[in-house]
Order: C-alpha cells, then sequence, then structure tokens
C-alpha cells in the first residue's frame, strides 16, 4: 500500500510543476490555496485507519 501513496504524492508533485508551468506561459494563476487543501485532504485519507467508515 505505500507504493500507491508514495505514487500518488508523486503525482500530485508533478500534476503542481506542470501546472504551474502551463499557467505561466499562459497568463493563468496558479490556485496554491485549492492545491494545498487537496494535498491536506490526500493525507488525511491516508492516515485513517483501515477500518474507517468514512472520511470524516
Amino acid at each position: 500500500m505505500i507504493i500507491f501513496w508514495d505514487s500518488l504524492f508523486l503525482f500530485h508533485d508533478l500534476f503542481k510543476k506542470t501546472a504551474k508551468h502551463v499557467g505561466q506561459v499562459y497568463g493563468f494563476p496558479f490556485p496554491e490555496e485549492e492545491c494545498k487543501r487537496a494535498l491536506e485532504f490526500l493525507k488525511h485519507v491516508k492516515d485513517l485507519p483501515q477500518d474507517a467508515k468514512s472520511i470524516f
């Protein structure tokens, strides 16, 4: 299961870098706060107990 989470967090980092670059090229602002909240959500879900019945 570790590999899954490592891959997901790596994807998040790559997406962020790519989105920032594309935004700079085309003049779009990068939504830093939304990106931060998405990462916090991923970490929250990762840390849930295996027998969790809901995410909140």
